[in-house]
């Protein structure tokens, strides 16, 4: 079967699981006589169907036979139901997913969430690796033999072979996964993966590039080990309360970008913006810090970012209010998960004053662009082109219970 037709029964058959999720929400689809009682509409097939990443054209004018055949004589007054979502990725590299932002490793598109045999594949890798460098788990102690000697890895020849055999397995935990050593050891790692028959995944790429991501969360493992190390020696221990909170902080504007974005292509009527959520990225949302009372977290702080125009702001507020409503039991979000956290409006300024480059001139506040002399607006790269702000009156009104809540004379947004 050719790539393209396998690729559009794929889509065909996730469209026709949507739909069938959606038929059970509001009622049995009769398409032969539709009734009154479970109405959808053509903006109810639009949000399966945008919610179905890379559906094609063949699966758009399916949906399109699908509206045409049930007819609704009413809107309906809920979206429909999208796919299922995970968050959570497998053991020891759900860290290194958390921290892959501030390397600079994400995108600022949606998150991509590994399938079940891809976390099936990671979890195998992971116990292999262990198995090799005989750790029991990920918090064992690493075996001085397990890890490449610098002296060694110096006089090591690619052209005498591989750098190490199954039963010395060993890599270079002071390079990266991509040196000569490393990618040695991970043919090694590769050929007794398949070798001892006991996992399921044969193919050597997929396997490799498991390896190679996995190996970020190794190295990780042993240079905080060192690290402890090293305090024990001197009577300390290693304080990483304050790096802990960055990487939370960081962390929460990860999340609340990808919640806003969802939002955004989720809405027909607000798939305007969402090139506008790729370009402010995570960097464009607000910081926000904990408030603690008698050492328990109470909640957030927002500062300020004062180079966002009002509409901005107002937009990101309304995407806020449309995720709660999807989590609430008006909408059809997960129940599972945890739930966006309290965040009430400060007067503070963000530490980081540095404004996202390249959006609308209308993104920014006027007055702060103003402002800006003459080298700083030219590398802000300002659109001159300006947005449609406008947003569809019913979308307000959906959003408008879900703006904002008072809890013991506080404000939170």
């Amino acid at each position: 079967m050719p790539a393209s037709t396998a690729t559009a029964r794929v889509e065909y058959l996730l469209v026709i699981k949507a739909i069938r999720y959606v038929s059970r929400e509001f009622g049995r689809i009769e398409t032969d006589s539709p009734t009154q009682d479970g109405p959808i509409t053509r903006r109810d097939i639009d949000r399966v169907v945008e919610a179905v990443h890379g559906v094609s054209t063949e699966v758009r004018a399916l949906a399109n036979h699908v509206v045409q055949a049930v007819q609704p004589s009413r809107r309906a007054q809920t979206a429909s139901q999208g796919r299922d979502q995970d968050p959570d990725e497998d053991g020891d590299d759900k860290a290194e997913e958390a921290m892959a932002h501030m390397s600079g490793r994400r995108s600022k598109g949606l998150a991509k969430h590994r399938s079940s045999a891809q976390m099936k594949l990671h979890k195998s890798v992971m116990q292999h690796t262990l198995a090799l460098m005989g750790r029991e788990s990920a918090k064992s102690p690493f075996p001085e033999a397990s890890v490449a000697k610098a002296q060694i890895v110096r006089g090591w020849r690619r052209e005498e072979g591989e750098c190490c055999t199954v039963q010395s397995f060993c890599l270079d935990l002071s390079a990266t996964p991509g040196s000569e050593w490393n990618q040695s050891a991970t043919n090694v790692f590769v050929n007794d993966f398949i070798d001892v028959g006991t996992y399921e995944c044969k193919n050597r790429k997929l396997i490799r590039h498991a390896f190679m991501t996995h190996f970020r969360t190794i190295k990780r493992q042993y240079d905080r080990q060192c690290a402890d190390a090293a305090a024990a020696s001197r009577g300390a221990k290693v304080d990483r309360s304050a790096a802990n909170r960055e990487k939370a902080k960081e962390q929460r504007k990860y999340n609340s970008h990808q919640r806003r974005l969802y939002m955004s292509l989720w809405y027909p009527e607000l798939r305007k913006f969402a090139p506008l959520l790729r370009a402010l990225g995570p960097d464009g949302m607000s910081s926000d810090e904990g408030e603690y009372v008698n050492g328990i977290l109470h909640h957030y702080r927002i500062f300020l970012k004062l180079w966002r125009h009002p509409q901005l702001v107002r937009l990101l507020r309304i995407l806020d209010a449309l995720y709660r409503r999807f989590r609430s039991s008006e909408g059809q979000g997960e129940a599972r998960g945890n739930r966006p956290h309290l965040r009430y409006l400060s007067q503070d300024e963000s530490a980081n004053t540095l404004a996202v480059p390249g959006l609308p001139q209308n993104a920014y506040e006027p007055a702060w662009l103003a402002a800006l002399r003459p080298l700083p607006r030219q590398d802000l790269q300002v659109d001159e082109n300006d947005l449609d702000f406008s947003i569809d009156p019913e979308i307000e009104l959906e959003a408008a219970p879900f703006l904002q809540a008072t809890i013991g004379g506080q404000i939170y947004v």
